[in-house]
Parts: structure tokens; C-alpha cells; sequence
């Protein structure tokens, strides 16, 4: 029952959080966030998902800037996704994340996030269970558990006087799932992804001339 209360509080904190900040410019700064790559269960340093089987991984996120600067931007995200692991489960995520984007020369950018989130995983594999002396196999529905991802991010955003339209990414992130099983409680996982922000800029009057 405790790991239901937790989605249930993300679920009614993450709209609030995205929706109800504006920028210190009077200006709502909106952005979708679409990245797909792969996904493996191991520590940080190992290259497994690089020279191993690929997992796909899906992610579509909403943006938005709660501190413009300029030369960091704060702003806050959630997010939507999914991936399939071969061996091992399959699962999709709700996290949100507070993010600091730094900008590099040259119109590149460097960003660090940190959040919170639900996973619910379903086994690849039948599940079974002994029901008088026979294994029978039996409905998986899932299991919930929660997420701390911490991701680092690399993308172009253009020029100050040329912005791009579409900014492409590259991002490594790592989440730690909790409450996974009674026998190991903690499975580290490792996305590797290629994306794009796409931004929708509302600008609110401010008054003045």
C-alpha cells in the first residue's frame, strides 16, 4: 500500500510543480523533450549497454524554466518513459527532475538534473508459483518501486543571435531503483540517449510601455 501512496503524491505534485512557476522575466518558457537509446541493469563503468544487446529505452518530457540567466538556466521537467531490458524486465516511469543548464562556448551546453520518480517493471520471463506440489504459471502485473535518476546532458543549442528551432542532445543517466526485492533492494540501472528539445516560448505582458 505504501509504495501506491508514493505514486499517488507524484502524481499530484508534478502538474503543481511544472505549472505554477514564471520566470524572473514576466515569461513562461515551455519545452518538449523527446530521447530514445538504451538501457542496462549494471554499475555506471561498465559498457554493457554499448557492447552489448541494445535495450530501447523511450522518453517524452515537459520543461519549463523556473530561473533564466545568462549564463545558467534553472528549470524543472517531467517526464514520461519506457524500456524493455531483454533478460530482465520491462518497465515504465513518471519522474520529475530540477535541472542546471550551463552555457559552453561555441553554442554548446552542458546540463545536470537530479529527481525523483515511480517505476512499475513487469518480468521478460513467465512467472511462476506452486500451487499444490505444480509450478502454474500466473498473471504478472507488475511491480511498483521508485527511481532516483541522476543525468548529465551535452546538446547545441546554436548561436545567442541564431537559436536552433530543435536542439539536439546527447545525455548518460543513472538511477538507482529502490524497493526492488526483499533480497536486493537496490538495482542500479544505465540510460544512454540521443534526443532533441523542441521549446514553446508564452511571453505575459509585464506591464509598462
Amino acid at each position: 500500500m505504501r509504495y501506491y501512496k508514493c505514486f499517488q503524491f507524484l502524481i499530484l505534485i508534478l502538474p503543481l510543480s511544472v505549472g505554477n512557476t514564471t520566470s524572473l522575466a514576466g515569461q513562461s518558457r515551455f519545452a518538449l523533450v523527446v530521447s530514445c537509446g538504451t538501457q542496462s541493469l549494471t554499475v555506471p563503468w561498465h559498457l554493457g549497454p554499448i557492447t552489448d544487446r541494445l535495450n530501447p529505452v523511450f522518453i517524452v518530457g515537459a520543461e519549463r524554466t523556473l530561473k533564466p540567466g545568462n549564463r545558467m538556466r534553472l528549470y524543472h521537467t517531467a517526464n514520461l518513459g519506457f524500456f524493455q531490458h531483454y533478460w530482465w524486465m520491462s518497465g515504465v516511469f513518471l519522474d520529475t527532475e530540477l535541472g542546471a543548464s550551463y552555457r559552453l562556448p561555441l553554442g554548446f551546453r552542458a546540463d545536470l538534473r537530479l529527481g525523483v520518480g515511480y517505476l512499475h517493471y513487469f518480468w521478460r520471463r513467465k512467472i511462476l508459483e506452486l500451487r499444490d506440489g505444480k509450478y502454474v504459471q500466473v498473471t504478472d502485473w507488475g511491480k511498483p518501486s521508485l527511481i532516483a535518476p541522476l543525468s548529465v546532458e551535452f546538446g547545441y543549442r546554436g548561436s545567442s543571435t541564431s537559436p536552433l528551432a530543435i536542439s539536439p542532445f546527447i545525455s548518460v543517466q543513472w538511477a538507482v531503483q529502490g524497493l526492488f526485492l526483499d533480497e536486493v533492494p537496490v538495482m542500479p540501472h544505465l540510460l544512454i540517449l540521443v534526443g532533441a528539445r523542441i521549446p514553446f516560448e508564452r511571453i505575459k505582458p509585464t506591464g509598462g510601455r
